[in-house]
């Protein structure tokens, strides 16, 4: 079975511990994409990322979620609510069906 992992601040870690999922706490010096890299070529089959930490690293997420057999959800936190977890989904959306038929804009319902 694959574990869930959760790429976090210290604040956020306790909470996910109690439901189960390793959370892998992220400090300054350290390289997000690294973490990322090392967990996917780990037993998890989905990872959530903190949106804050996410931010610096989307195209070695893509490169990651396209190569790897892990899921990969960005997590908005409190602090702030950037949109790469609904611009990633309209991402995915456009790779599986070939269109952004979900996020069109300008179109009526």
């Amino acid at each position: 079975m694959s574990k869930a992992a959760f790429i976090s601040d210290k604040n956020l870690a306790g909470l996910f511990r109690s439901f189960g999922i390793n959370a892998v706490i992220f400090r300054e010096n350290e390289n997000p994409a690294g973490i990322l890299e090392e967990l996917a070529a780990g037993d998890y089959g989905i990872i959530y990322i903190l949106e804050r930490f996410a931010q610096g690293f989307i195209r070695e997420i893509e490169a990651v979620r396209k190569r790897a057999a892990v899921s990969i959800v960005i997590v908005p936190d409190h602090l702030s609510d950037l949109g790469l977890g609904m611009e990633l989904t309209r991402l995915a959306t456009i790779d599986a069906i070939g269109t952004d038929a979900v996020f069109a804009k300008g179109e009526k319902q």
